[in-house]
């Protein structure tokens, strides 16, 4: 277990105190799992949303415990069985189907 763990915004301008945060030596997400631009292009009620391109493995993962990490302050409903979109203090998260509309 880790104690003083903080997290910030990619800007460094919002810093997130955690709580004791436990350790795992593998954690089953891959960088291929990672939601990036291309991704929500073609979906048009996404387009003003920009997700900044970030290199790294995944080596965190934020849960309901730390409930101003998840404190939406902006959403984007879905449309046509897409993806949403939620703007937190630490930027924006897309979660759903990202395949494309159903024709």
């Amino acid at each position: 277990m880790l104690k003083g763990l903080e997290v910030t915004d990619l800007d460094g301008n919002n810093i997130i105190e955690l709580p004791p945060t436990y350790t795992q030596e593998d954690i089953p997400v891959s960088k291929e799992d990672i939601v990036q631009q291309k991704d929500i292009e073609k979906w048009p009620y996404l387009r003003g949303i920009h997700l900044p391109s970030i290199k790294a493995d995944i080596g965190l993962l934020i849960g309901n415990n730390v409930p101003k990490a998840m404190e939406p302050w902006e959403v984007i409903n879905s449309q046509d069985d897409g993806p949403y979109a939620v703007k937190t203090i630490l930027g924006w998260a897309v979660n759903g189907p990202l395949r494309g509309p159903r024709n």
